[in-house]
């Protein structure tokens, strides 16, 4: 359906999903809730040079994409409200690598991601001989490692002390997770019996989203104490939360290859005791968003089996 506005000849144009053309037959479509985005908008193109008036034309000439049904194609750079009219630092989430959270880096291509193993054959062959366990790669079949993700929320600024807390309207208490449902699910940071979170729903797209909570899911929130040294938080300024998790291979990944001969390439880079291309790899990413500001992260990993 579209909407024409007579006036500006601007049309706003909205295309119903699977499910919301099933409401709307059924005569319970409702909308409740909605979210805006300037994905379209490349603000480099700004003209500051320009006389008065000039200077946005050509944003203002910017097309206006094309409504899409797809939860994970569109509005993927989220806008949000604030009633703080003198907020200069916008809150943000970012990844903090202290141990035992870093990223696993390539030394062939020094690129950085998390890793999971998928099976105990990847795993022992990984760590053949090596009396560390490679940071960064996690044991996604027995979980005989507590390395993670770690990510932390706040103003990253020092322009503002660590010590001043962070304002209840830019604090983080919920967060939505998704993953690719084919390749893995979301556990605990730690132990060898992990807790689940608990899965929201599966989109048409194989995407699972999960709602970690502050409250209700301790084992994934926790609030970031003032008092946390600089060195133990990846936020300089005012902080408001942390999320935690690691992740489980699929019985899809752990017991067959066909997703790693359908999907997998060899691997580039020597992981542990495991040389390039010993080991086939598919790589994927975890979107993180926090629910009170549509902060968006989008982190990368590859789940890797022995070839």
């Amino acid at each position: 359906m579209a909407f024409l506005d007579g006036i500006s000849g601007r049309l706003v144009d909205a295309v119903l999903t699977k499910e919301g053309r099933k409401a709307m037959c059924e005569g319970r479509f409702q909308i409740t809730q909605f979210g805006l985005s300037d994905d379209e908008i490349n603000y480099d193109l700004a003209e500051p040079n320009n006389v008065e008036g000039y200077k946005f034309l050509t944003l203002d000439e910017t097309p206006v994409m094309e409504a899409n049904a797809s939860g994970e194609g569109s509005c993927k750079y989220l806008l949000y409200s604030t009633g703080h009219r003198d907020l200069l630092y916008a809150p943000l989430i970012k990844p903090f690598e202290g141990s035992p959270y870093a990223m696993f880096t390539g030394g062939t291509t020094n690129v950085s991601r998390y890793v999971v193993s998928v099976d105990q054959d990847t795993w022992s062959q990984i760590n053949s001989g090596l009396s560390t366990a490679i940071a960064g790669v996690q044991d996604g079949k027995n979980y005989q490692v507590d390395y993670a993700i770690c990510t932390d929320q706040g103003q990253d600024t020092h322009q503002l002390p660590s010590t001043q807390p962070l304002e209840a309207s830019l604090s983080e208490t919920q967060y939505l997770i998704r993953i690719d449902n084919r390749l893995g699910r979301i556990i605990s940071a730690t132990g060898q019996s992990p807790t689940n979170l608990a899965k929201n729903y599966v989109s048409q797209d194989n995407i699972a989203l999960y709602t970690a909570t502050l409250s209700t899911s301790t084992d994934f929130v926790q609030e970031l104490l003032p008092s946390l040294s600089s060195t133990g938080t990846s936020i300089n300024g005012p902080r408001g939360t942390r999320l935690l998790f690691r992740l489980a291979a699929t019985d899809n990944l752990s017991n067959t290859s066909a997703f790693f001969d359908r999907w997998g390439v060899a691997t580039r880079d020597a992981i542990g005791s495991a040389a390039a291309g010993t080991l086939k790899q598919i790589s994927s990413t975890i979107t993180i968003e926090g629910f009170q500001t549509g902060y968006r992260l989008v982190l990368p990993v590859d789940f890797v089996k022995t070839v």
